[in-house]
């Protein structure tokens, strides 16, 4: 099967609110992808790209691998959300036990500014 790049744009948040965990199935478009023994690496980034990290998440740190054979992880719930209200870029990279790289997924999400707690 061909890889697939998907993007997916996270929902908009806000400034002072949790980020509640986000599921993320991976598949070639017919087999689930597996994750067994892989490694998980998350930025995101303020305002593009190649800008600065503000959240690194790992498969040992704010990443569950829920369902390894199935090809199924967990960014964890965290809070608050302390970053600048802007646009933030993320991606999912997986390196697999035989150091394939792969990065399945990418996209944004929006922090808004919260009008209960400036």
């Amino acid at each position: 099967m061909a890889e697939i790049i998907k993007t997916e744009n996270l929902q908009d948040r806000l400034k002072g609110d949790s980020f509640p965990a986000v599921t993320f199935v991976f598949d070639d478009g017919v087999n689930p992808t597996d994750l067994t023994g892989a490694t998980i690496l998350v930025q995101f980034r303020m305002t593009k790209k190649t800008g600065e990290v503000v959240k690194t998440l790992t498969d040992q740190s704010g990443i569950t691998i829920a369902t390894p054979t199935n090809g199924t992880i967990v960014f964890d719930r965290w809070e608050p959300i302390d970053w600048a209200v802007g646009k933030y870029f993320y991606d999912v990279q997986i390196t697999f036990p035989d150091s394939r790289i792969k990065t399945p997924v990418q996209g944004h999400v929006m922090i808004l500014q919260d009008t209960s707690n400036i």
